[in-house]
């Protein structure tokens, strides 16, 4: 910090003498221009500042007091009272005093608040600095120049008892003498700007680690403004205070991450196969989600959730759309909407926020520490979601926030939340949610460096954070008895290890009427146990919905019609005026297993051959599964519009047909790359082909009234505990790769796989060429299914040994009951 230097003579002490009105009291300070007096003025009973200079040779201080005392209405000013020459003796020797008299200022001085000062807001600086120019510019306007700008000479003023808005102010003190003493050291004022600017700029970091991407913008954007105003060509320097006012709140604006909500146009009606894809700022989203989701209202009921499903089967799509800066994110979305909405959903991606930030780290087993680490990570998590949506919700005045509510908030995160006390000078309440975004977000980094690094954090929230945070926005904010729904996309071991699980669940098993939590997770990825081994109760504690078995029933009406209505917005949003009949076609069979058996016999019959193509065809092959439709419609899309100049036509049922058997033979290709047990799942898959056309093309043949062998499942008749080792991990992987669905009804609650009926999934069946229905299942024991599993190459010789002797029933020869373990006996005999 720069410090005057003086030669000046030292004056006596003048504390308790009678000069002019004034009784003078302590010394406040002492310059190089002079001393500084706290005095009582007798005739109106207040407190002044009184300035005795030092020997001065000129009386060039006069004139300079007098352009200050023009300066009465300037509120970064000190108002200057009066200023005044006469002789007194003090002790025994008679001194000619000049001082000037300004206002009492209360406060602390800048120096001191800086000493204090750990961390300063990026707003508070900019408002700091912004007050401290706009004092200069006010004394440039009358000529004067202060001289001696150090932060001694800035006193920080409270804000007023009745200001509601709680604006802390500066006044500059000591001013209206640098003219008179030119020929001592002098610095432009603005040089003691540029380091107030900096002094203040290091103390924004919030901790020692990596800071946030507005703030980093914001500091290379201010490191321009800090060299513009040291630079050496004086043409190029910035000093005019105003213009520095300009640009560091340009830059405040352009540091902003954020941007504005887009109506994004696509560029192809499948450009984004999932809600991951979609960007944030843009209103698609909304635009592209039809809210006419089968299961909509058992998600949104109030009560916990556990959503699972097969990747593409819509999880993420609907937890986001529930999501509260999603809807604001929509152009359609007003005032009147936000008031009729039956929850408010606050979103967190685990991938995203509990998986990346800590990939590659290890975590010992039973940590309790880093266990209540991670409650308190997932409380910052949703602290911040909540802090963003009422940020939005205000600037669109869908809310109003008082000065005293904001306040509150800030108060209660200072307590509860953040590990240092913040400080509220030049923080302005209007800021004041933007600001705690921002101090959120860098506590959320602070705790994920603790988590890896195993340090210890200060302060940290408990499982009942969430109660207490949701009582105090019920309470103040909103004011309503709409519950809040914490939604937590793709909680799946291992992006989230079981461990992290158990102790996390203690939140979303806290059962309370204010909130409640809806978690989409993959089948097996979530166990529903706490810490102490407390399993969440099915139907009591959480109600379970299974995606992959809702959509496994092809025929239901409502389900159809909600995939159409995506495919239908994206085409629209596209500007194709075609409806998905229309561009896809409606061309089916109507019996597949018959056109398979007549295509395999070279049937002349016309139109015997299987064509893959319509909305229909795609929708069945597909299951349902919104982001498998979406990824091969996108596939038939990119080759139809290679061929053709418009985009307003249908597409060619040709063209659909080999792109579907192309997807196909990717899809199943692609279970070969998976890095654990590829070539095995791949071989399975085919031989559960095998048996399946052996059922359709040979059991078929006797049949009589068209009751086709279409076998796509596989039924267990007993619980697979059997299954040990490889065999157990490869049943698991078929599930949780999606080779298979599992349609089973109850979640197994980390005790095991249990009622399973696995269906092939019907993408891969063109490339099998088997029929995509759901008709008839193999029916296996846990030993049969082990057989299955460890050894496919045996399972399809003998099996199909063991089908060549099975009657129409698939169960009995002559009435005799066969079973397939007692034919591999007879195989080996």
């Amino acid at each position: 910090m720069i410090k005057s230097k003086s030669t000046s003579p030292i004056l006596p002490s003048l504390c308790g003498m009678h000069i002019g009105k004034y009784v003078i009291g302590k010394e406040i300070d002492e310059g190089g221009f002079g001393v500084m007096y706290e005095a009582i003025d007798t005739t109106l009973d207040n407190r002044v500042a009184i300035k005795f200079l030092k020997s001065t040779s000129n009386s060039k201080w006069m004139d300079e007091a007098r352009k200050a005392a023009k300066l009465q209405n300037v509120p970064q000013i000190a108002t200057v009272i009066e200023f005044k020459e006469e002789k007194k003796i003090v002790g025994q020797q008679e001194y000619t005093l000049r001082y000037i008299v300004w206002q009492f200022v209360e406060g602390q001085t800048l120096e001191k608040f800086l000493d204090q000062t750990d961390h300063l807001s990026t707003s508070s600086i900019v408002n700091l600095v912004t007050e401290i120019c706009m004092g200069i510019a006010a004394m440039r306007e009358v000529g004067l120049e202060h001289g001696d700008l150090h932060p001694r000479n800035i006193m920080i003023v409270p804000p007023k008892s009745y200001d509601p808005w709680k604006r802390y102010g500066i006044k500059i003190l000591d001013f209206g003498l640098a003219g008179s003493y030119r020929g001592e050291s002098f610095v432009d004022d603005m040089e003691y700007v540029r380091f107030i600017l900096f002094d203040c700029w290091n103390r924004n970091q919030y901790y020692a680690g990596e800071k946030l991407a507005q703030d980093r913008k914001f500091h290379h954007l201010l490191t321009d403004i800090i060299n513009r105003m040291e630079d050496p060509i004086l043409e190029r320097r910035l000093k005019n205070p105003l213009d520095v006012i300009h640009r560091i709140h340009d830059i405040t604006e352009q540091s902003k991450i954020t941007e504005p909500i887009q109506n994004t146009k696509l560029r192809t009606p499948f450009e984004y196969t999932s809600a991951e894809e979609m960007p944030e700022d843009s209103d698609l989203l909304s635009a592209l989600y039809a809210d006419n989701v089968p299961w909509l209202k058992e998600v949104t009921s109030f009560g916990t959730v556990i959503i699972s499903g097969p990747r593409g089967s819509g999880k993420s799509m609907i937890l986001k759309n529930m999501r509260l800066i999603t809807k604001l994110a929509s152009f359609e979305f007003d005032k009147q909407e936000f008031d009729k909405l039956g929850f408010l959903g606050f979103y967190v991606h685990s991938q995203q926020n509990l998986y990346i930030p800590f990939a590659g780290t290890s975590f010992k087993e039973k940590d309790i520490k880093t266990q209540e680490k991670f409650v308190h990570y997932l409380n910052l998590l949703f602290t911040s979601e909540i802090l963003e949506a009422l940020i939005s919700l205000e600037s669109r005045n869908f809310i109003l926030l008082s000065p005293n509510t904001k306040i509150s908030l800030y108060e209660f995160m200072e307590g509860k939340v953040l590990q240092k006390k913040l400080t509220k000078e030049f923080l302005s309440v209007e800021n004041i949610l933007i600001e705690l975004k921002s101090i959120i977000e860098k506590e959320i980094l602070l705790a994920q460096s603790k988590i890896v690094f195993n340090k210890k954090l200060q302060k940290m929230t408990r499982v009942g954070y969430l109660t207490e945070l949701v009582t105090f926005l019920s309470n103040n904010v909103f004011r309503n008895s709409r519950p809040f729904y914490f939604l937590l996309d793709d909680y799946s071991n291992p992006k989230v290890p079981f461990d992290i699980q158990k102790s996390l669940n203690r939140i979303i098993g806290f059962r309370n009427s204010k909130y409640c939590f809806k978690i989409t997770t993959e089948k097996l990825g979530f166990i529903p146990q706490d810490l102490d081994g407390k399993f969440l109760q099915q139907d009591r504690e959480f109600t379970y919905l299974d995606l992959g078995g809702r959509y496994i029933k092809y025929d239901g009406s409502q389900r159809k019609e909600f995939i159409k209505e995506i495919i239908a917005r994206r085409l629209k949003r596209a500007e194709i005026n075609l409806d998905p009949d229309q561009f896809f076609g409606n061309r089916r069979h109507n019996n597949i297993a018959e056109a398979l058996l007549f295509e395999k016999q070279g049937h002349k019959k016309k139109n015997t051959r299987v064509i893959y193509s319509g909305f229909e065809t795609i929708y069945r092959l597909c299951m349902g599964d919104v982001g498998t439709i979406l990824t091969l419609c996108r596939d038939i899309y990119a080759v139809w519009i290679s061929k053709k100049q418009t985009i307003d036509e249908p597409v060619d049922y040709k063209i659909q047909d080999k792109a579907i058997r192309d997807f196909s033979k990717r899809r199943l290709d692609s279970i070969k790359e998976l890095p654990i047990y590829g070539e095995q799942l791949y071989r399975l898959v085919e031989v559960f082909g095998d048996i399946s056309k052996k059922y359709l093309y040979e059991y078929s043949k006797s049949s009589t009234n068209y009751d086709y062998r279409e076998v796509l499942r596989i039924d267990l008749v007993e619980n697979p505990n059997c299954l040990k080792g490889e065999a157990k991990e490869l049943l698991t992987k078929l599930i949780t790769e999606h080779i298979f669905l599992d349609a089973g009804t109850a979640y197994p609650l980390g005790k095991g796989i249990s009622n399973i009926q696995l269906i092939l999934r019907p993408i891969y069946t063109p490339v099998l060429k088997i029929s995509y229905t759901n008709r008839y299942a193999v029916r296996m024991s846990c030993s049969q299914l082990k057989g299955f599993l460890s050894n496919p190459e045996k399972f399809i010789q003998s099996g199909n040994r063991f089908l060549n002797l099975v009657s129409n029933d698939g169960t009995s020869i002559d009435g005799k009951t066969l079973t397939l373990d007692s034919y591999y006996d007879g195989v080996e005999k």
